[in-house]
């Protein structure tokens, strides 16, 4: 992703799932007031440093970086992850940003190199940091790239049990959405297959400085207990994507494509439907009949 950069810190951390995989996930948004402080003030340990979606890289504050690792939280001790200290060997810190990377080395030294990886999360084979074991994602994710990011994390889907972070509030709606509203759309039923989707929180621009144009939303997304969708998943995906993208049409006409020459279109309700209007089961059973 050559010319794509991070401004701030926008950490995207990985670490094993603990005391069974989704149960470590926390991000409430009581934590809210734990979470976010006054980033002007030093008594909070706030400073005018870099913020998501700035327009120069520049010192994190601090609270930002507790926020990165917001969702992932001890279900026993309710501690946070550690940068440095017990539990902190299964943790790994993505950062493309060269300064941020260098910034992660100099302010907590008792990180190794195997624990920061200075590359491009997009790029990143994420089963092979925990071979046959289970990880959570949690991230300020960058805004410009958060819908491949998650596209990305669907690869892994049966070890990643659960994402949760910081987000361009639109997106975070989009992801959450159900079925019926106008901001469903192919993101929002991909994820909502495999995972439970929770929109968490708003977080406002005054809580940055100096401020970002736009709001941010938290989500969490914790694994379900799906395993098999119960028709083709990559046909399911073609489905999905082609119906959205003619996003305005019924399934009859915008789905048309789909069947072989000469084919005629099935009879069912769902035809009659737009694509914001279907449940993921009805997507399922909408790639059974143009299967």
């Amino acid at each position: 992703m050559n010319g794509i950069k991070t401004y701030g810190i926008k950490i995207l951390a990985i670490a094993a799932a603990v005391g069974g995989g989704a149960a470590a996930t926390s991000c409430l948004e009581d934590d809210v007031n734990t979470i976010l402080v006054d980033p002007s003030d030093p008594a909070q340990g706030g400073n005018s440093g870099g913020h998501p979606g700035g327009d120069k890289p520049g010192k994190p504050v601090s609270h930002d970086l507790r926020f990165y690792m917001a969702g992932l939280r001890h279900p026993d001790s309710g501690e946070w992850p550690r940068l440095t200290g017990s539990g902190a060997e299964q943790n790994a810190w993505v950062e493309i940003d060269g300064e941020s990377v260098d910034y992660l080395r100099e302010e907590f030294p008792a990180l190794s190199d195997d624990h920061i990886i200075a590359k491009d999360f997009l790029t990143l084979d994420l089963g092979s940091l925990y071979p046959g074991r289970e990880f959570c994602v949690i991230g300020n994710y960058p805004y410009n790239i958060s819908s491949q990011i998650f596209f990305h994390i669907l690869k892994w889907k049966d070890q990643c049990v659960c994402c949760s972070g910081m987000l361009q509030k639109e997106v975070a709606e989009r992801i959450a959405a159900k079925e019926g509203t106008k901001a469903r759309g192919i993101l929002s039923v991909l994820l909502q297959a495999w995972y439970d989707v929770e929109y968490l929180f708003t977080v406002d621009e005054h809580v940055f400085n100096p401020p970002p144009k736009v709001k941010s939303g938290v989500i969490r997304l914790t694994r379900n207990a799906v395993t098999e969708l119960g028709c083709d998943p990559a046909r399911f995906k073609t489905v999905v994507k082609t119906t959205f993208g003619q996003r305005r049409k019924t399934i009859r006409n915008s789905a048309k494509s789909l069947l072989p020459p000469g084919g005629a279109m099935p009879e069912s309700p769902l035809m009659a439907l737009r694509p914001e209007q279907l449940s993921v089961a009805q997507f399922v059973e909408l790639t059974n009949l143009l299967s």
